[in-house]
């Protein structure tokens, strides 16, 4: 400002010399006099402009700086202020990519928990741990239509080049009855006990039967029931559309050595020997291009000590309110450094379920068709199954998980089970308590799944 005030005074000096010139003309000074006067000012004036042009730069210069300065300060608090939230969604995304992407869509819930409060603990409940057979009999199982079941069992199988009468050539598999079979669960009770007789008899000739009415539900109903007959196809097991008393006929005279059996009329999940499944688990993982799962450690292919959780939902009947919330305590109860995801398995293809499944250790679900995938879950892994009131059906795939080597246990939203579940049929209103939304206390579930994680543990040799 000094400097500025300066110039305007030899401004205004100048001014005045040149005003007095022209009110006297007379008074002239000599050049000789007036070139110091010049050159004086013109330095002052030269120097005036670099004086300026460099405040004004240092001006701007400290300008920017305070600038950048009261940023870096806006910043620091800021950070201060969302360091907390900015620390807890890194402790909630940490080893999310231990899941598949198509496992972390995250889609919203299908019903909101409005009339729901997952919170009460005074909900009516039952908690059990299921224990059930490892295997069965294979007379409790299979039906003979021909042939002699247990001869056939003890007998080393045909070899290439052999030409033995007593040893099996074919082993084909049918069904007793078609009530249900529909259902994709009800169709892979069928396959998964014809699975023992087929893993069996690797080297013979190896058929599954289908009634021509029935052969396009089995083989192109639902994603589950193609991806099957795609695993059936890569173990070379035949899918034939044909009636089993013509097939029988047509091998018995080509003399074929033949053992057809039916698989069983009572729907229950079961297997001759304790690793069928297992069996099953690693055919299937061959053909679908997913052996990377195969040798997987306990916690994923890292082995990290860490059970991988997950909750799947149904978008329609037996829905599980509040399933998002349950994730997010799962994750706050038991200190996980991930959230689960929630998955509903409606929209997903039978490669992709299996690899869910893959991807899983513990498992929270609604009793559904989704858990017919039980026998794909890794080693050591669990089921926490969810039954509505009046529709109480442990057995069904309590009975799968036991022939997978998978622990199940099970709520039930009610006193007495049986009994409940018992009036319902009898009421006809069976249907009504299938179609039924579940709301579960959240207590209870958190509290089922930190038993299964213990228990993974023991079964991984995390702990004693």
């Amino acid at each position: 400002r000094f400097l500025l005030l300066l110039c305007k005074g030899l401004s205004h000096i100048h001014h005045r010399i040149q005003k007095k010139e022209q009110h006297h003309p007379g008074i002239m000074l000599s050049s000789s006099h007036m070139r110091p006067i010049n050159r004086t000012g013109n330095a002052l004036r030269a120097f005036v402009a670099v004086a300026v042009a460099i405040l004004t730069a240092t001006n701007w210069g400290m300008s920017f700086y305070a600038l950048s300065l009261s940023q870096q300060h806006l910043r620091d608090a800021v950070d201060d202020v969302t360091r907390p939230s900015q620390q807890l969604a890194d402790r909630r995304s940490r080893n999310i990519t231990e899941f598949p992407s198509f496992m972390l869509q995250w889609p919203t819930d299908p019903l909101p928990p409005s009339d729901c409060d997952i919170r009460n603990a005074s909900m009516p409940h039952i908690f059990n741990v299921s224990d059930f057979p490892r295997w069965h009999l294979k007379e409790a199982m299979l039906q003979v239509d021909h042939g002699n079941l247990s001869e056939a069992w003890e007998t080393t199988t045909l070899t290439s080049g052999q030409d033995n009468t007593n040893q099996i050539q074919t082993a084909a598999c049918s069904l007793a009855n078609y009530y249900h079979v529909d259902h994709f669960p009800h169709q892979m009770e069928i396959i998964y006990r014809c699975w023992s007789v087929w893993r069996h008899f690797p080297n013979a000739t190896r058929v599954f039967l289908i009634r021509p009415a029935k052969f396009y539900k089995f083989v192109d109903y639902s994603a589950f029931s193609r991806g099957m007959a795609k695993v059936l196809q890569y173990n070379n097991i035949s899918v034939l559309r044909k009636r089993t008393e013509d097939y029988k006929q047509q091998q018995i005279s080509q003399n074929r050595n033949l053992l057809l059996v039916f698989a069983g009329q009572n729907f229950k999940f079961k297997a001759a020997c304790d690793d069928d499944m297992a069996d099953l688990r690693r055919s299937t993982l061959m053909a679908l291009g997913l052996q990377r799962y195969l040798h997987d450690a306990c916690g994923g292919g890292q082995g990290m000590g860490l059970p991988r959780i997950a909750v799947f939902n149904r978008k329609k009947r037996r829905a599980l309110l509040g399933a998002h919330n349950v994730s997010i305590m799962l994750q706050d109860e038991l200190d996980l450094p991930y959230r689960p995801p929630v998955i509903f398995f409606e929209d997903m293809s039978f490669e992709e379920q299996v690899e869910a499944f893959s991807n899983i250790d513990i498992l929270l679900s609604p009793h559904g068709a989704q858990l017919t995938s039980i026998p794909f879950l890794p080693r050591c892994a669990s089921v926490v199954e969810v039954f509505g009131y009046g529709y109480g059906f442990p057995d069904y795939f309590g009975r799968l998980a036991a022939i997978s080597a998978v622990n199940h246990s099970y709520i039930y939203l009610g006193t007495d089970m049986e009994t409940e579940t018992r009036d319902m049929v009898a009421a006809d209103l069976l249907e009504t308590a299938r179609r039924a939304s579940l709301c579960a206390p959240a207590h209870r579930m958190v509290e089922a799944v930190r038993i299964q994680v213990e228990q993974w543990n023991r079964c991984c040799g995390f702990v004693g």
